[in-house]
């Protein structure tokens, strides 16, 4: 998770409603070099999304009263740039298509189960933010803007 120069990424968002799969969220993506912060709750989410810009946001797909569909559907709203990766325990073809559809980067089933499978899709998620990040400096070059 750490950039080639050995800087850390994040900060990650990590939404779910069990505190022991956050705990274990955060060891498997800390331990990657991901600078993490938590949520219980998509409203939650929302709220530090607001104020602390994450990069990244991993959420469980089967919160409650705001699912994680909903929350991705308000990020997407909000903070575009944002990579909003789902989780869940079980998942339906047609669920995952609604995600996908949705704008989720990533769905992955039982993270603590694969989480190489988690890592993959977090540092796919950021190599999209690096491309998008180097592509709009480039453009503001071009244009003769500066930053």
């Amino acid at each position: 998770m750490t950039e080639r120069g050995g800087a850390e990424r994040g900060p990650v968002l990590l939404v779910d409603d069990r505190p022991d799969t956050l705990a274990a969220l955060e060891s498997i993506l800390g331990g990657a070099g991901c600078v993490c912060r938590r949520a219980t709750t998509a409203q939650i989410a929302l709220s530090l999304a607001h104020t602390q810009s994450p990069k990244v946001v991993v959420a469980r797909l089967e919160l409650a009263p705001m699912s994680g569909l909903d929350l991705l559907r308000e990020l997407r709203r909000l903070s575009p740039p944002t990579r909003v990766i789902l989780t869940a325990d079980a998942l339906g073809i047609a669920t995952a298509i609604t995600c996908m559809n949705e704008g989720a980067d990533a769905v992955v089933l039982e993270p603590m189960t694969n989480p190489d499978k988690l890592l993959a899709a977090v540092d796919d998620a950021f190599a999209f933010l690096d491309r998008w990040n180097r592509l709009f400096v480039e453009l503001q070059t071009l244009r003769g803007i500066s930053l």
